[in-house]
């Protein structure tokens, strides 16, 4: 059986090679037979570009895996000797706030940020994170034919999802190649994406069928995720990546289960460790907007604090906690939590962190919830905000002053 299934997709991959007349080919299957690149490709191909990944069972995923992969596989092959990681994304035209997200992944394959996400903007900057992936992948194809291959495509993510529906819908010189086990059970978070995925894909002629169900009988297997507590630190690392490259659905779905899982009594995950967890996991609800979660999960955040004297914990306990309340639009309890921050970002002697309380209070009176562009309202703010803003290269934050407070901007301006 396996030979015969690797001998009809290669098969099936030298015709569609040969044309490429469609955006995508899916090759739908009943068994879980694998199958590598080498067996896939008919001949050596020096025309194509391949990019080929194969989905493991029971893992936490990568965010958006495995396109940030993908981009690290495309500098290294093409760019390395030309651009920096730094001039790389430029080049390609990544959305200038995702340039060091994309960069140091490159690097270190750690995502980060300077200026913080602004609450209002989380649902834009994720939408703008699909365009900042895919101009990566639309630069590289300028001059190269880009064949993406995704086997086991039933053990996709969320993320991943929304960038294949992002790609699949341009006109460019990137294809893909999916190969897929139709009895698998696809969680449902995944099912109106997955099945709006596959329904393109059957209307448009895509998909090509090999196999039967036994019996006729469908069997449910499930991508079920086993978390390995002793790589605990492998597990924040990727929920970081995924707070930072707006996978926030993947993030929330991931954290949900370690939280429970750290919080059990017999866990030997240590204090700083769970700490780190609930920090990204209340950012992400904060991304969310799930003010409830966000306040839930500060209540164990507090009660660890109990055990540590570490003030930079203590500060995000009470900085989370303030944004949740400011979800809840309740600014009274807020701005009790930012007074406990500026305390603390005192005691350490750190102005950025006094800062960002600045920025939190200057988007509450902004009306961060609302749309940016309707506010009919100036504000005035003091004159060290602006140059605050401008001495820690908060450039976005500064965008929204010269919105809503361009009055008193002009005037320290003009000074």
């Amino acid at each position: 059986m396996r030979l015969e299934y690797k001998d009809y997709v290669r098969n099936v991959v030298k015709s569609y090679l040969g044309r490429l007349n469609k955006k995508a080919i899916f090759i739908k299957h009943y068994n879980t037979l694998n199958i590598t690149l080498d067996e896939m490709l008919p001949e050596e191909d020096n025309n194509h570009f391949f990019l080929f990944h194969e989905f493991e069972i029971n893992s936490m995923k990568e965010a958006y895996e495995p396109f940030l992969g993908w981009i690290k596989v495309c500098y290294d092959k093409f760019y390395k000797d030309i651009y920096s990681p730094e001039e790389f994304v430029a080049e390609c035209g990544v959305y200038i706030l995702h340039r060091q997200v994309l960069y140091d992944y490159i690097k270190y394959g750690k995502c980060s940020r300077h200026e913080e996400v602004l609450m209002s903007e989380y649902f834009y900057e994720q939408e703008k994170m699909l365009e900042s992936i895919y101009a990566v992948f639309r630069y590289v194809a300028k001059n190269h034919s880009v064949i993406m291959i995704m086997s086991k495509l039933h053990m996709v993510s969320y993320s991943t999802l929304r960038m294949i529906h992002y790609i699949i819908d341009k006109v460019d010189e990137i294809h893909f190649i999916f190969t897929y086990n139709d009895i698998f059970f696809v969680r449902d978070s995944l099912k109106n994406n997955w099945n709006r995925l596959i329904e393109r894909g059957e209307n448009e002629n895509m998909i090509l069928e090999w196999g039967k169900v036994e019996n006729q009988q469908s069997v449910e297997l499930e991508d079920r995720v086993i978390f390995d507590m002793s790589r605990i630190k492998e597990v924040i690392l990727k929920a970081w990546n995924m707070y930072y490259t707006f996978a926030l659905e993947d993030a929330d779905y991931y954290l949900e289960m370690i939280y429970d899982k750290i919080n059990k009594s017999d866990s030997k995950v240590s204090p700083e460790d769970k700490m780190e967890i609930y920090i990204v996991y209340a950012l992400t609800n904060v991304g969310l907007s799930n003010s409830s979660k966000v306040l839930f999960i500060c209540e164990n955040m507090c009660s660890l604090l109990q055990q540590s004297s570490n003030l930079y914990y203590e500060y995000m306990y009470n900085y989370i906690s303030a944004m949740g309340h400011l979800l809840l639009i309740d600014s009274e309890l807020s701005d009790k939590y930012c007074r406990r921050c500026r305390e603390i970002a005192a005691e350490m002697g750190d102005e950025l962190l006094d800062f960002k309380i600045d920025v939190m209070k200057c988007m509450a009176d902004f009306g961060s919830f609302g749309e940016t562009f309707k506010c009919d309202k100036f504000f005035s703010v003091m004159p060290e905000i602006v140059e605050k803003t401008k001495k820690y290269h908060y450039d976005n934050f500064l965008a929204y002053l010269y919105v809503y407070a361009m009055r008193m901007i002009r005037k320290v301006s003009s000074l």
